[in-house]
């Protein structure tokens, strides 16, 4: 009624007070309706938290009833507390979010409507795109599919995998699976009460699909859930979480500054890295780089991922560059030697490689390094040894690759160069790496730019509602952000500062997303659900804030009614009819 105050608070995993406290209805019923639906999740703790800040007052720093005596002649005052004002919370949800044992209501009384009915939903659960260990030209996608429904389900659902590239199919596989029911477990948590935990069910007589497909270079993977006979979109009561994307185009390419003379082994590596876009390679002359402005620009702020020193290094460890580091027949400038330290270090001949680390992931995928010989290396004293610093290569005599850790950064130092001069001829292999082992150098330099150099072919999928760096591992101030699956979204232009991010955040609905830069600059990303707790949508009947169960009203909400306006109405035909007696009097 007129004397009721209302405020409306709309939320998903975030919280926005859409009206402000008021008593006019018009202008509740109107925010009511500039509510628009999102893929996002839910969280009811920030709209608690905003509610709870409006009614209860903000704490007083000082935990005392009496104040003290600002001046020797003043009596201690009593501080009046704020008491706050009671109010009622009309919770109007699913119940579909987590519980907060912890949170505290303070003066809120808390009312849960529910909204929904019982139903029946399929999802997809997960999915995951790893590059073929045997074979480098194809990919392995494995996707999880949920039932949410107490029925099982035979022989009427399909899984559909599509492969794009440029834009167009050029492949489609279809699937038929079983699920079986999602499987309900209660248990007493203390007296009176009950926990309910549900699992999904999952396909059989395998949780986990898999497909092998041929890389599509710069592509996508559309999956979705089927009809198993027609092949028309599967119908269930949230199609939302019946469809997943993957993009597969490169996302991030390693930004490399290359410094040293020609290298017939290093550069190759390189040029094929550029030419299958996982590297962007800036080059330096060794003679005077630490007085060049780009190595300049290297040292103050962070242009690049990984800096390679090829039988060269920065005089001291304050020139070190603000990325990670790979040092080829040279090393850092470590204390206490510095500058010295290479020529203080103790020569070795004719090695051969007798272990290394398999377990760390610059050596993934490398398998043996048996028959890997070395001319020529050199030894790191134990006392120029920091603290943080791994062997991943050990010879019969000293290790000859390790491993340093400096600030948030990764210095790699190989301690034998690839390629000597001898006797004036220049690129002279001093070891039979890339022979043999067939393929594990190559390896390596692979995981050198993916982990050091921070290297993504694929980008892993985000959640709704979640923000997005975009991140093309190039210096960009402006990017585009398009949805190319489902259509129907403006392009958002995104404009940031020099070495700042570029941050995209309309990510509340699923769907294949594309960034632009530049003239041909491009990758994508997807957003999808992959959300078991929301794609379960029987609705919760009871949840728990406070250590309090509130249960779902089933009465409608009680409310005030004014009586004055019948008083008015009442007196208002009193008047009438003495009106009328009065005047017939004067008639008569």
């Amino acid at each position: 009624d007129s004397s009721d105050q209302a405020m409306v608070i709309a939320f998903n995993n975030e919280a926005e007070i859409l009206q402000s406290y008021t008593n006019r209805k018009e202008d509740l019923l109107a925010a009511i309706d500039r509510i628009q639906p999102t893929h996002r999740p839910t969280t009811l703790e920030t709209a608690l938290a905003l509610a709870e800040g409006q009614a209860n007052p903000m704490r007083s720093g000082l935990d005392y009833a009496i104040a003290p005596p600002e001046t020797g002649d003043q009596m201690p005052r009593t501080l009046d507390q704020p008491t706050g004002v009671p109010t009622v919370v009309h919770i109007y949800s699913d119940g579909r979010f987590s519980d907060l044992p912890d949170f505290r209501p303070g003066l809120l009384q808390l009312r849960l409507h529910v909204i929904g009915q019982t139903g029946t939903n399929v999802s997809i659960g997960r999915v995951s795109l790893a590059r073929d260990e045997e074979r480098f030209d194809r990919y392995e996608v494995s996707v999880t599919v949920l039932n949410h429904g107490a029925e099982a389900i035979r022989n009427r659902l399909a899984l559909r995998l599509e492969v794009f590239s440029s834009g167009q199919r050029v492949d489609l596989r279809q699937r038929t699976i079983d699920l079986d029911p999602r499987t309900v477990q209660e248990r007493p948590v203390a007296e009176g009460r009950i926990e309910r935990h549900e699992t999904p069910g999952t396909s059989t007589p395998q949780p986990l699909i898999t497909f092998s497909l041929a890389d599509p270079g710069r592509g996508y993977v559309r999956l979705s859930l089927v009809e198993a006979k027609t092949g028309s979109p599967w119908k269930d009561d949230l199609a939302v979480d019946n469809v997943a994307w993957f993009g597969i185009s490169p996302v991030r390419r390693a930004r490399v500054l290359r410094i040293g003379p020609a290298n017939d082994i290093l550069d190759a590596f390189l040029d094929a890295s550029a030419a299958r876009q996982r590297a962007v390679v800036t080059e330096l002359r060794p003679e005077g780089f630490v007085q060049d402005p780009v190595y300049r620009q290297a040292v103050e702020l962070e242009l690049f991922d990984l800096v390679i020193f090829d039988r060269c290094a920065p005089p001291t460890m304050s020139l070190m560059p603000r990325a990670s580091t790979f040092f080829i027949g040279s090393v850092p400038p470590l204390p206490p030697f510095g500058a010295q330290l290479w020529q203080r270090m103790k020569r070795m001949h004719d090695l051969y490689v007798k272990e290394f680390l398999h377990s760390h992931p610059l050596m993934r995928g490398v398998e043996t390094l048996q028959g890997l010989s070395i001319r020529t290396a050199r030894a790191l004293p134990k006392d120029a040894i920091p603290e943080r610093a791994s062997p991943l290569m050990e010879t019969q005599d000293e290790p000859v690759l390790w491993s340093l850790g400096r600030l948030r950064y990764t210095d790699l130092v190989l301690t034998f160069p690839l390629v000597v001069e001898v006797d004036g001829i220049s690129n002279v292999w001093n070891t039979n790496w890339p022979r043999q082992p067939v393929g594990t150098l190559p390896l390596f330099f692979d995981n050198v730019i993916s982990l050091l150099g921070r290297y993504r072919e694929f980008e892993e999928s985000i959640r709704p509602g979640a923000l997005k760096v975009i991140d093309p591992g190039v210096p960009v101030t402006r990017a585009t952000v398009s949805r190319v699956d489902p259509p129907g979204f403006e392009p958002v232009s995104l404009e940031q500062e020099v070495g700042k991010e570029l941050v995209f955040g309309a990510t509340s609905e699923v769907g294949l997303y594309q960034v632009r830069w530049g003239d041909d600059g491009r990758y994508l990303f997807a957003v999808n659900l992959f959300d078991s707790e929301e794609s379960q949508i029987e609705p919760r009947q009871t949840v728990e804030v406070g250590g309090e169960e509130i249960t779902a009203d089933r009465e409608p909400i009680r409310q005030r009614r004014e009586l004055w306006p019948w008083f008015v109405f009442a007196a208002l035909v009193v008047l009438l009819v003495e009106w009328v007696v009065y005047n017939r009097r004067i008639y008569v």
